[in-house]
């Protein structure tokens, strides 16, 4: 079977996520796919230089790229300007994409650019979700549906710059740009870590390359990327996404059997992870965390195809095995592409407690972003990945100060929450963690599943 058709799906608006993942994962069963069980070119984007700040007050970091707001110009001005700047240059990318594989590109399309540039939100939003409907029907030709990743972008450009307050996305991008070295591949992993560092990449000069770790399991996005980037790294092809494919197949037989054989012992297969055995000797598989596992072995093959190049992530899914070779940097992933472990030292993760001091002191007196969900949730998705980090560093105090101002900034988020008291628990710390669930628990007394996290905690702090 095909492992995922090309497309990706706005979510409801009430019921969001904060990342989008390829095709496959917004059709619930988001992999299934079978086989046997092993046995004992650039753009042509039209670029703004930036200009160069002196070096930021934060050690390690780069010097910060300034944001360009024109004289008399407002962050308002200055977001929509760049806005229409940018979707022309993706629908000039459309065009060339869809030149490169001989395709036509299909009115529909052109007239979404169209209402993208000059039309309301809420025409936007349906006339997009209609669109995507008809793409996951198959209502476009295969060869046009491959035009989709172009379209997704602009949508997504248009969605934040849509749903965040102007000055803010600027200095989310700025801070996010800002801490990357030059010529950085950036992978992104939230709607804001993807789609924000695209715009301002595309309108500040382009100087890095901009992916989403969510779809590099669907090969419509890989051919996509590398037609963008290919002339600047060596890209993922068709034959590294098989091989992710099997190397995840194998690999999660293999512990789906030791789970079958072994019932006593701990569980190999990670909770929602669901890998069968078929009575022929088949492997199926679904579910988000096997598609994020084989986006996370693509990361992997991309740093090795590109291993004197830096590389930066902001995470949706954590990927653990980056951890080996990641470093915090201002509000980043750093990653070494060349699999060398760098060295965190005790000052090092001090510097990255006490930036993230001084940004959620700043975070939490900016009104414009305490009113919006999509910001609180952008910076602390970021705050938390290195919090893990730390943590599986060994610097338990760094971390637990990390998770602390994560939790300051959203104590309603359910991922900073479910992290900080895994962290809790892991040191037996029991009333720590159940103060934390109770705090959630207080304006979102319908978790079902924290209702219990918290009966089993209240049991482990008094038994």
């Amino acid at each position: 079977m095909k492992p995922s058709p090309p497309f990706s799906d706005p979510q409801p608006p009430n019921r969001r996520l904060t990342f989008r993942l390829g095709g496959a994962a917004l059709l619930l069963v988001l992999l299934f796919w079978l086989i046997p069980r092993p046995s004992p070119n650039s753009t042509g984007r039209t670029t703004i230089p930036a200009a160069q700040s002196g070096p930021a007050p934060h050690s390690g970091r780069h010097p910060v790229p300034r944001i360009l707001v024109r004289s008399g110009e407002t962050a308002d001005q200055s977001v929509a300007r760049r806005r229409l700047e940018f979707l022309r240059q993706q629908r000039e990318v459309l065009r060339a994409y869809a030149r490169e594989l001989a395709v036509p590109v299909p009115p529909e399309l052109e007239a979404f650019f169209d209402l993208a540039q000059s039309g309301s939100w809420d025409d936007i939003q349906r006339t997009y979700g209609e669109l995507s409907e008809r793409v996951r029907n198959g209502e476009f030709p295969d060869e046009a549906r491959a035009l989709w990743p172009a379209v997704l972008e602009a949508y997504g450009v248009v969605e934040v710059t849509h749903r965040w307050p102007a000055q803010s996305l600027l200095d989310y991008g700025q801070e996010v740009l800002g801490s990357l070295p030059p010529g950085t591949i950036f992978v992104g992993g939230t709607d804001a870590g993807r789609f924000i560092p695209t715009f301002l990449n595309s309108t500040e000069g382009n100087t890095h390359v901009v992916l989403t770790q969510n779809s590099l399991a669907d090969q419509t996005y890989l051919q996509y990327a590398k037609f963008q980037y290919g002339d600047r790294i060596n890209a993922l092809t068709t034959e590294d996404s098989s091989q992710a494919f099997r190397n995840y197949a194998e690999d999660a037989a293999r512990r789906a059997q030791h789970d079958r054989q072994f019932p006593n012992e701990p569980k190999q297969l990670r909770p929602g992870e669901t890998v069968e055995i078929r009575e022929d000797g088949r492997t199926s598989m679904s579910g988000a965390v096997s598609v994020m596992a084989i986006n996370e072995g693509l990361l992997q093959m991309l740093m090795s195809k590109n291993p004197d190049m830096p590389f930066a992530m902001e995470e949706s899914f954590p990927f653990e095995s980056v951890y080996g070779t990641a470093t915090p940097n201002g509000p980043v992933l750093q990653l070494r592409a060349d699999g060398t472990p760098p060295e965190i030292t005790a000052e090092r993760a001090q510097e990255s407690v006490q930036y993230w001091r001084d940004r959620s002191a700043s975070l939490l007196a900016d009104a414009d972003v305490q009113a919006t969900p999509e910001a609180l949730t952008a910076w602390t998705k970021l705050a938390v990945a290195q919090a893990d980090l730390l943590r599986d560093k060994h610097f338990p105090a760094e971390a637990e100060s990390l998770f602390q101002v994560a939790h300051q900034l959203a104590p309603g988020n359910v991922e900073v929450v479910s992290r900080y008291v895994d962290y809790l628990r892991e040191q037996s710390r029991w009333q720590d963690a159940q103060k934390v669930v109770e705090s959630l628990l207080l304006d979102s007394p319908n978790l079902d599943q924290f209702q219990q996290l918290l009966v089993e905690l209240r049991a482990k702090a008094n038994p």
